[in-house]
């Protein structure tokens, strides 16, 4: 069975999230509290292809009080495909929290988890809907509950990180056909090898912002530090259009988390502006390659799931539709349906069928790879330096000329000319102008998608320089 290194993107970390208790920034809660990150891994097995499961919540056990300590929590839970977090070379990883700790020993952990799973049998895309063992605890929602003896104990102070291992070798079926479920404390190999770790979406409101960081502070837990850099595409929620970032806004960063450093390595930022994102919105999303597309029939599938929020799947391909009034976005500039031909990978936002495995979309964005690189204005875009000129705000065009630090596509010659939208991004020295900026300072970087037929960049955005 081939083995992917992908991990299925969690649901409210990511999109929906109600209730995220994750943290960062290697920050700790007060006088005797350590921060403890908390990682996710599996152990080798091939008879299933993929296995989705929905997490709600860990707990640490104090092993001289009994009582419990939340580390994680999600009201919405988490979707993770445990299949993802293991690959021949070894443990996969997927940051989830820093949690504070008081000084002890913690002897047990306590899961709560969704009502079913998913079981995809290997060579199979058809997933098994299964219950968990009817004899296992229910919390006050109904949800099963499974406490695991933590060998060896976990120390505080002492340790840094903790890795909870989903031990997919050890799960069983009862006689009824019920999922008895296994976890266990993981080894924690290579924890320290960022290309281990998967590229996960993070929600939180903004502070203390820079041109570099700003910390990203989740409705309920401890504060993550990002690190990002002109090149981290940053765009709304609602269209795919760009955006600029600024205090007290909710955001969700993709990312990775480096251990070392304890900040979290912004990939793209996406940016809730009330219309169709996370939090609330209802809508569920999913990320994947794009495989079957009928243009006349105005459908395909996705494969190779990176990420769904909102919903479990019954299956590892999922269908997708779409009408008139679903907008495609590229690079943070609307395209039509044809751009499906061009890129590879899309992130789909809808509502979703289980009885059809259908996701009818209300955006379909474009993406260069399953972790979303090119899809908020980021990788694979054109960008292009040069000297202002020819500018026309009545028809939003201008010339740019003697162009240099040119990226993604082959120019034709030394001028390339530049159109723009309502929703394209002008900023001066990192904070947002208007296009009537064009007149004001002699060059601009324009970033977009480039047509190479009319020799123009469709910017999303736009910064003036002198």
């Amino acid at each position: 069975m081939q083995k992917k290194h992908i991990l299925l993107s969690l649901i409210a970390v990511l999109t929906a999230i109600l209730g995220f208790a994750c943290g960062g920034g290697g920050s700790s809660g007060g006088a005797g509290s350590s921060g403890v990150g908390l990682f996710l891994t599996d152990t080798f097995r091939d008879d299933y292809d993929h296995v989705y499961l929905t997490l709600h919540k860990v707990e640490y056990r104090n092993a001289s009080t009994g009582q419990f300590t939340t580390a994680w929590e999600s009201s919405t839970g988490v979707v993770i495909d445990a299949k993802r977090l293991r690959d021949l070379s070894g443990e996969r990883y997927a940051f989830l929290a820093l949690s504070s700790l008081a000084a002890a020993s913690y002897d047990a952990v306590r899961i709560t988890l969704g009502p079913e799973t998913t079981l995809v049998p290997a060579g199979n895309t058809q997933g098994q809907i299964k219950n968990y063992d009817s004899s296992l605890p229910r919390d006050n929602s109904g949800r099963p509950v499974l406490s695991v003896t933590l060998t060896p104990a976990l120390t505080v102070p002492g340790t840094s990180n903790f890795v909870l291992d989903i031990d997919l070798a050890n799960w069983s079926l009862n006689g009824s056909g019920e999922v008895n479920p296994a976890f266990r404390r993981g080894s924690g190999n290579g924890l320290d090898d960022s290309s281990r770790h998967e590229s996960l979406e993070y929600k939180g409101t903004v502070s203390n912002l820079s041109t570099t960081q700003f910390t990203l502070q989740p409705l309920s837990g401890a504060a993550i530090r990002v690190s990002y850099n002109d090149n981290t595409p940053i765009y709304k929620s609602s269209n795919g259009g760009p955006a600029v970032l600024s205090n007290g806004q909710l955001v969700e960063v993709r990312g990775v988390f480096a251990t070392g450093s304890s900040v979290l390595n912004a990939s793209a930022i996406k940016v809730e502006d009330g219309g169709g994102g996370g939090g609330g919105s209802g809508e569920h999303e999913a990320r994947g390659r794009h495989t079957n597309v009928d243009l006349n029939a105005n459908t395909m599938q996705l494969t190779d799931l990176t990420e769904i929020e909102g919903f479990l799947p019954r299956s590892s391909t999922i269908n997708i539709t779409w009408d008139d009034s679903t907008f495609f976005r590229r690079s943070g500039v609307q395209v039509d349906e044809n751009a499906l031909n061009q890129w590879p990978f899309s992130e789909v936002k809808g509502t979703y069928d289980p009885n059809t495995n259908t996701l009818h979309a209300t955006r379909i964005t474009l993406e260069d790879d399953n972790n979303g690189g090119g899809g908020g204005g980021g990788g694979g875009e054109a960008e292009a330096t040069g000297n202002i000129t020819n500018v026309n705000l009545n028809a939003n065009t201008m010339t740019l000329t003697n162009i240099f630090d040119v990226e993604g596509f082959q120019p034709q010659g030394t001028t390339v000319n530049v159109t723009w939208t309502d929703e394209t991004v002008f900023l001066r020295s990192g904070d947002p102008v208007t296009e009537q900026a064009l007149l004001q300072w002699p060059r601009a970087e324009a970033k977009g998608i480039y047509d190479s037929g009319t020799n123009t960049i469709r910017a999303s955005r736009i910064k003036l320089e002198d």
